[in-house]
């Protein structure tokens, strides 16, 4: 589990620059920019590659590093392989769910599919299968008192997790008031997307 979740945080962080070039760089065109059908940096010009004020792929650099700073608590004495599971169930459920959505917008509205994108929507359908074998051994209560147990247990050593919650936040807040910074030094570009012509012109298509 911990390697798909350093994979998903490799994949976000490439996704990330990826992002930001196609905002910055008018030049710029990734390697899985192949066809009109297959082409990463049509997706990142939609609309739907911003979700609160951030890039979709920050979102996984936060996702991805959330679940790996909580993994280390599921092994602790504590926990008797119980606790957590529960709860990084739910996440990656939420996870999954988000990446059938934005699959499914790829598929009817934008209508051209991202090689990395679909990685991670992988990715984090094989996390959630993953926990849900791991939470099905060892802890047979409900879902939900699964969740309130977790959430106590990580109240009880709040010193270790508390920070870790903070932290993240902070990311949040970093990253919310970077991101616009930085591509405010390219005036010409911003977050709503190119226009259609210039989402016209870079497309593979119309280069040949």
């Amino acid at each position: 589990m911990v390697s798909l979740s350093l994979l998903g945080l490799a994949v976000s962080f490439n996704l990330s620059i990826s992002h930001y070039r196609v905002y910055t760089d008018i030049g710029y065109r990734s390697f899985c920019a192949i066809t009109r059908a297959i082409n990463c940096d049509t997706v990142s010009q939609s609309p739907h590659s911003i979700l609160l004020g951030l890039p979709v792929p920050i979102w996984g650099v936060i996702g991805y590093t959330f679940l790996l700073l909580l993994m280390p608590f599921a092994r602790g004495k504590r926990a008797d392989k119980k606790r957590i599971w529960s709860l990084l169930f739910f996440i990656t459920l939420t996870y999954s769910v988000y990446s059938i959505l934005l699959s499914l917008i790829s598929t009817f509205y934008i209508k051209s599919y991202c090689i990395l994108c679909i990685a991670t929507y992988g990715i984090n359908l094989l996390l959630l299968f993953y926990i849900w074998l791991i939470r099905r051994r060892f802890d047979q209560t409900g879902l939900i008192q699964g969740l309130k147990q977790d959430l106590s247990y990580l109240w009880v050593i709040k010193k270790q997790t508390i920070p870790i919650f903070s932290s993240l936040s902070s990311c949040h807040y970093c990253f919310t008031n970077l991101y616009p910074f930085l591509l405010a030094t390219n005036p010409s570009l911003n977050l709503q997307g190119y226009s259609q012509r210039d989402h016209q012109s870079r497309s593979p298509m119309a280069r040949s």
